[in-house]
């Protein structure tokens, strides 16, 4: 008796899933390292939606959004690189999570948060990311978040 594995079976779809994470996670450990993932690692995978980006205007402040002087907030106030401003509310439960987050980490390019402190916000953003109370594109975004957490660079 022998076993052939074709590639439209079944038996490829973890190992593709696997793939598609770890794209992902390296995609996201590229942002937050400021640096480009390596176009032959994309090739072949399916396209990810990535939830859009508000970002201030530049060219008129105001102070619902402050400069964020440089830093990536893609969600709330406190998802990416810096905030919008300490103080402020989170936005939502996965905004929460990255000001957890934030709480934890020293300023951002001033060194790395602990191990712990990254595992926190994968924890909080996976457990986002289950819940079936809070709508698909947040969902999206705390997978998001809960992936690229377990990528970052700690100490």
């Amino acid at each position: 008796m022998s076993l052939s594995i074709e590639e439209n079976d079944v038996a490829y779809t973890p190992f593709r899933s696997a793939t598609r994470r770890f794209a992902l996670a390296l995609a996201v450990a590229s942002a937050f390292a400021g640096t480009a993932a390596l176009p032959a690692l994309g090739q072949g995978l399916p396209r990810i939606e990535i939830p859009n980006i508000d970002t201030p205007d530049v060219g008129d402040p105001s102070d619902d959004q402050p400069d964020t002087k440089g830093d990536l907030v893609f969600h709330g106030n406190y998802c990416g690189p810096g905030s919008r401003g300490v103080g402020r509310p989170p936005v939502d439960a996965l905004d929460e999570a990255c000001m957890h987050h934030d709480a934890c980490s020293p300023a951002v390019g001033t060194g790395l948060p602990s191990c712990g402190c990254n595992a926190r916000l994968a924890q909080e953003a996976a457990r986002v990311a289950r819940s079936p109370r809070i709508d698909v594109e947040q969902r999206a975004a705390a997978e998001f978040v809960a992936e690229g957490a377990k990528v970052l660079a700690c100490r």
